[in-house]
C-alpha cells in the first residue's frame, strides 16, 4: 500500500524491531563510567591535631548524585559534585564509605579507614575565694575534662592584673582532674587580686573564669572610715551612725569620756543606721570607738 503522502509504503511498526543493531548503536556511545577521587580523609590515617575533612573530587559527565556513610550505608548524606566539607567526629575509629552514580547507574565507591583522637587543652572552673585576709587568701577549682592528656599540674594563678597566668603568681596542687583546693599567700593588704584556676596537660595550659577579690586591710580606719557617717557632730541628746551594709556584721560601737569611762555600747543589729542616746551625758568630747574584726576605729564626738 501506497501512502499519498509520502509516496512510500510506511513502516510495518508492529513487526519486531531489531535489537541487536539498536544495542549495537548504544555500544558504540563513549560511555565513561564516574571517577571518585578522595584527598581527605587519607586511609589508615590517625587524626590528633584536627578533624579530619572530606574532600574529593568526581570526573563524569552524566553525574547524578553522591554520598558518604560512616554507619555502614545506614545513614547516607549526600553530597554534591565536587567538595569539601568539615567532618566533626568525636574521637573514634572510622570507615567511610563515598559512592556517586550517574544516569546510566554507573558507580564508584570508596572505602577508606581512618581514627580521630583530638587532644585540648583542660577545661577547668574557678572556684569563689574564702577566708580572705590581710595577706592570704583560700580558693579552688574543678579540673572537669583533661582534654584527652594527662594532666601534669594544676591550681592557681593570681595577680593585680586582670588576666592572670601561670607567668604570675600560682599553686602547684597536683595531677589529675577533679576538685581541689588552695591557699594564695603573700598577698599584700587592702589589695584587689584577680585569680583563676588552671591545669596542663600535654596540649597546654587551660584556664578557668577570672574571679577577684580584695585582701583585708591592717588598719581599721581605712575599712571603715570612707564609708562611714556620724551625724550630728557635735550633738546634744542623740547622735546617728550610718555604714555600709558590707562593713555593720560584727561591729560594736562604743562610747567613752575623757577619763576612759565606758559611758554607752551598742551593736548593728539591723540595717545600716544605729542611733545612740546620748541624754544625761555630760557636755564635752568624747571618744567613739568602732570595733570590728579585733580591729578599731575610733571617732571624736562633741557633746553640747
Amino acid at each position: 500500500m501506497t501512502n499519498s503522502n509520502y509516496g512510500t509504503t510506511p513502516p510495518n511498526y508492529t513487526s519486531n524491531p531489531n535489537f541487536d543493531e539498536i544495542f549495537h548503536v548504544i555500544e558504540k556511545r563513549d560511555i565513561v563510567p564516574p571517577v571518585l577521587t578522595v584527598t581527605s580523609p587519607v586511609n589508615d590515617a590517625l587524626y590528633t591535631a584536627e578533624k579530619p575533612t572530606l574532600s574529593y573530587t568526581i570526573t563524569d559527565d552524566n553525574f547524578k548524585s553522591a554520598w558518604y556513610s560512616i554507619d555502614d550505608g545506614k545513614t547516607k548524606i549526600a553530597l554534591n559534585k565536587d567538595g569539601s566539607l568539615p567532618l566533626d567526629l568525636p574521637n573514634g575509629d572510622y570507615t567511610m564509605m563515598i559512592q556517586t552514580e550517574d544516569h546510566f547507574r554507573l558507580t564508584d565507591t570508596k572505602s577508606i579507614s581512618f581514627s580521630v583522637n583530638i587532644l585540648y587543652v583542660p577545661t577547668v572552673t574557678t572556684e569563689a575565694v574564702t577566708d580572705i585576709s590581710e595577706t592570704s587568701a583560700s580558693a579552688g577549682g574543678n579540673i572537669t575534662s583533661d582534654g584527652g592528656a594527662d594532666i601534669t599540674a594544676r591550681g592557681l594563678c593570681w595577680s593585680t592584673n586582670e588576666t592572670p597566668t601561670i607567668s604570675d603568681n600560682f599553686t602547684n596542687d597536683g595531677t589529675g582532674t577533679g576538685s581541689f583546693t588552695t591557699v594564695m599567700t603573700s598577698l599584700e593588704p587592702n589589695t584587689k587580686y584577680y585569680y583563676r584556676a588552671y591545669a596542663t596537660n600535654s596540649v597546654g595550659t587551660g584556664y578557668g573564669p577570672i574571679l577577684s577579690f580584695t585582701t583585708q586591710t591592717s588598719d581599721i580606719n581605712d575599712l571603715i572610715g570612707n564609708h562611714l557617717l556620724i551625724y550630728p557632730n557635735p550633738a546634744d541628746d542623740c547622735v546617728s551612725i550610718t555604714l555600709d551594709q558590707e562593713y555593720i556584721a560584727d561591729c560594736i560601737v562604743e562610747i567613752y569620756d575623757s577619763s576612759g569611762r565606758l559611758t554607752r555600747s551598742n551593736h548593728f543589729s539591723e540595717g545600716t543606721k544605729l542611733e545612740i542616746d546620748l541624754s544625761g551625758l555630760p557636755a564635752g568630747t568624747y571618744n567613739m570607738i568602732i570595733y570590728k574584726n579585733n580591729k578599731l576605729f575610733s571617732r571624736k564626738i562633741i557633746v553640747y
